[in-house]
C-alpha cells in the first residue's frame, strides 16, 4: 500500500495518529525499517515461509495475523510456527487474534508457552504466548 492509502485507512483511528505520522513519513520515503524512539519496526513483505528462511534476524514481539486458519492454513502450518520460534529472541512474545486449537498446539510444539485469553473487540478469545 502507498502512504496515502495507509493514511486513508487510518482515518477512522485517531488514536493511532501519534505513531502513524512518523511511520507514514518513513514509509513514503521507501523505508521498511521504521524507527521510533522506543523501538524499531522491521517490515518484511513476501511469502512468510520464504522470507523467514532467508532472514537472519530475531524478533522481540510478533503479531501473527494470517487471517482465518481455515482460509489460510499455510500461514499457520507447524513448520512455519517452528520458523517463527527460531526467529524469536529470548523472552520474546507473540499475539494473534486466532484461538484455533491446532494453531495453539503448533505454537506450543515450536517452543512457546501459550495462553488463550479474552479476545479484543467482538472476538471472544485470542492467543498470546512467550518463548520458553
Amino acid at each position: 500500500m502507498s502512504a496515502p492509502e495507509i493514511a486513508r485507512a487510518l482515518e477512522n483511528f485517531p488514536q493511532a495518529q501519534k505513531i502513524a505520522a512518523p511511520f507514514l513519513t518513513q514509509w513514503a520515503a521507501g523505508a521498511r525499517k521504521i524507527h521510533y524512539p522506543e523501538m524499531t519496526a522491521h517490515i518484511h513483505i513476501g511469502f512468510a515461509d520464504q522470507s523467514l528462511n532467508q532472514w537472519q534476524g530475531q524478533v522481540d514481539a510478533w503479531f501473527l495475523d494470517g487471517f482465518s486458519p481455515a482460509k489460510n492454513p499455510d500461514l499457520w502450518a507447524p513448520e512455519l510456527m517452528q520458523m517463527v520460534a527460531k526467529h524469536t529472541a529470548p523472552r520474546g512474545s507473540f499475539a494473534t487474534y486466532t484461538a484455533a486449537g491446532h494453531v495453539r498446539r503448533a505454537l506450543q510444539a515450536a517452543g512457546f508457552a501459550v495462553d488463550r485469553i479474552q479476545g479484543f473487540g467482538t472476538k471472544r478469545h485470542m492467543t498470546r504466548g512467550d518463548r520458553l
